[in-house]
């Protein structure tokens, strides 16, 4: 999933803009292993639109104030099982012939000739950054993924990544959602991020962390919070107090001191079908409503590099 359907959403930003050139996105283009049995897996950049594209045919990078790119990673892989079992049954067919073998190198020669055999399962990351702030947004909360993409920038286009990360008090901060919502106002109008329909508390038990998840349910949720569970993972709107329909929905997540955006869903506002036949044109119009979002979220929680 990506920017044009409902997404993870991690918050960076660049330090230079400048450095950001179509032609370090075209040498630093995904190049295929098919004809290469033995490599594990390869990345590089591909066309947002289509990550088959790795030569930007089918639509350019630039759309708008972004410069738009998909992290492109084809990996082979052997199942466990299907590994073990071979290398158990090679073991065995050299003992039957007395011959002594380590079973670590035939256990990597098993796995050389299964992946040779074994084809590369294409993945993509969607990420966009705005050339006039340096807001860089990935469509992923992988911490996988996040590390092999910052990596990839930096030695394509010699910029440094810098996430977000707050130090606001999140846990209480969820509470408080959940009991009567957050007001903010931005770019003169006033928002509410309030409570939706679902969260996920964890509680500490003497042997281990309990977690439970509860829908439509605010008494059993406020139950929890009296037992001093607490919130980790809480659905929310955040609404345009004077236009119904202007409501973005998503989960926000608060583990180990970082915060996380999931499952995001944007708001449906009148003129939406004015770019419904510009594949471009919907996907900056839709880039606006994720930036208003993170700005909006980035100012609630207090969030910086």
């Amino acid at each position: 999933m990506g920017f044009m359907s409902s997404c993870d959403l991690t918050i960076c930003s660049v330090d230079d803009t400048t450095k950001l050139k179509r032609e370090k996105l075209e040498q630093y283009a995904f190049q295929s292993i098919d004809n290469a049995p033995g490599e594990e897996s390869a990345q590089g950049w591909a066309n947002i639109d289509n990550f088959f594209d790795c030569e930007w045919r089918e639509s350019p990078p630039e759309k708008g104030e972004w410069l738009t790119f998909a992290w492109r990673r084809d990996k082979r892989s052997v199942q466990a099982a299907v590994l073990r079992k071979r290398v158990e049954e090679q073991l065995a067919s050299y003992e039957a012939k007395g011959l002594k073998v380590k079973k670590k190198e035939v256990k990597e020669q098993v796995k050389s000739t299964l992946l040779a055999k074994a084809d590369p399962v294409p993945s993509a990351v969607d990420c966009a950054v705005s050339m006039k702030s340096g807001l860089l947004l990935i469509a992923s909360t992988s911490k996988g993924n996040l590390e092999a993409i910052e990596g990839l920038l930096g030695s394509s286009f010699g910029v440094e990544v810098h996430q977000k990360t707050t130090e606001a008090d999140v846990a209480g901060m969820f509470v408080q959602i959940f009991q009567e919502g957050i007001q903010t106002e931005y770019e003169g109008a006033s928002y509410t991020l309030s409570y939706a329909d679902q969260m996920t508390l964890v509680g500490d038990s003497s042997d281990d962390k309990a977690a439970i998840t509860i829908k439509n349910d605010r008494e059993t949720v406020g139950h929890a919070l009296d037992n001093e569970f607490t919130i980790q993972k809480i659905r929310v709107n955040l609404s345009k107090n004077d236009e119904e329909a202007f409501t973005w929905n998503f989960f926000l997540k608060y583990d180990q001191g970082q915060l996380s955006i999931h499952s995001v869903r944007l708001p449906a506002p009148e003129g939406n079908d004015d770019y419904k036949d510009d594949q471009d044109a919907m996907f900056v119009f839709r880039m606006d409503l994720f930036e208003t979002l993170v700005n909006i979220l980035c100012q609630i929680f207090e969030m910086k590099e």
